[in-house]
């Protein structure tokens, strides 16, 4: 079953610099697996692209995956840097989920 969900988390890319990024999950769910894109307001607003994920539900618990497809990652003065060339990492992520309000 396609689904699509929004949320958002929060990160600290550096000491007290706090950032809120706003994401949506678009994925087929079938028993409480599933599997697809995502396309948050951090790496699609700068690259047009978006992320793979996969992940499960378990009651109000989500949990999930993504795999950047290349390399994305700030400097230490704070600076995107993008490599296409360059191997993309992975984020594990667990939260809540509430299929009327969304994923945090």
């Amino acid at each position: 079953m396609k689904k699509v969900w929004n949320g958002f988390y929060e990160d600290y890319l550096f000491e007290n610099n706090k950032i809120t990024v706003e994401f949506t999950i678009t994925a087929e769910l079938e028993n409480g697996s599933f599997k697809g894109k995502v396309y948050e307001n951090e790496f699609s607003k700068f690259t047009g692209d978006s992320i793979d994920v996969q992940g499960f539900i378990e009651g109000n618990l989500i949990s999930f995956v993504t795999k950047y497809p290349y390399l994305f990652a700030y400097d230490s003065k704070g600076k995107i840097l993008i490599d296409k060339n360059e191997k993309g990492h992975e984020v594990i992520y667990e939260g809540y989920f509430n299929e009327a309000t969304g994923i945090w």
